[in-house]
């Protein structure tokens, strides 16, 4: 993502953003500051914005590499939760549909 400024006699202080080169959608907007000192924080705060998310798409992409590399042991482990979890809800779901009259006298002792 990428920013440049520009000026003419309707916006004095504009602003254009356009998405990364190489994307598959081309994004533009345009934002138009009520001064130059309002036009500074913007940017500072479109700068820290943009750092933050490339941050945190490189620790995801790090994330993912560790996830691939260790996908045996962690799919293991998510193939059991999600047993586990259907499981609980077979269980719910019985009991709902035959009311709770009939789950006692299913499993009552003589």
């Amino acid at each position: 993502m990428h920013f440049t400024l520009f000026e003419n006699e309707y916006y004095p202080h504009g602003i254009t953003i356009v998405s990364p080169f190489g994307s598959d959608k081309k994004q533009v907007l345009n934002f138009c500051a009520q001064s130059a000192e309002e036009l500074l924080k913007f940017l500072e705060d479109l700068k820290e914005s943009i750092a933050e998310v490339s941050e945190m798409e490189q620790i995801r992409i790090e994330c993912k590499q560790d996830l691939d590399e260790n996908s045996g042991h962690n799919a293991v482990e998510l193939t059991v939760s999600y047993h586990r979890t259907r499981k609980s809800r077979r269980f719910q779901r019985r009991r709902g549909r035959g009311g709770t009259s009939r789950w006692r006298s299913s499993n009552q002792t003589a």
